[in-house]
């Protein structure tokens, strides 16, 4: 008898949903729905993912835009718990080297690093723990 409640109660349980989505996913013209009307759980997540990373890559872009140029005296101060960071550059010559107009590379703890515009990067320990991208 256990088992029929059980599957008395799935079955009622998928039924409700199913007609909650088909309602909440039904086009005003009648036409045929589509894949994010009626995405849900991880296939939603999949199909918005893009939206996402894109917001997010322009707020870090934005939190780690360089706030000077960088020369050997004063390289731009580029922040890491650990001990490289992805780094690009949209300096002149960066533009043009790469179809996308940045240049990127791996940069290292220790020196600074001179990309071929001329702009120097320096990375900066940064204690572990801290919120980073």
């Amino acid at each position: 008898m256990l088992s029929l409640a059980r599957t008395l109660s799935v079955s009622r349980t998928a039924t409700l949903t199913s007609v909650a989505a088909a309602w909440r996913a039904a086009p005003a013209d009648g036409g045929i729905p589509s894949s994010m009307d009626v995405a849900t759980g991880r296939e939603y997540d999949e199909l918005t993912e893009g939206e996402r990373h894109q917001e997010l890559g322009a707020e870090v872009l934005a939190s780690q835009a360089a706030t000077h140029w960088g020369t050997k005296e004063n390289p731009v101060k580029v922040l890491s718990a650990v001990d490289h960071r992805i780094v690009g550059c949209t300096g002149e010559k960066c533009s043009s080297i790469h179809e996308n107009g940045v240049l990127w590379w791996r940069l290292d703890a220790g020196a600074p690093h001179e990309c071929p515009c001329g702009q120097v990067f320096q990375l900066v320990d940064r204690p572990h723990g801290l919120d980073q991208h």
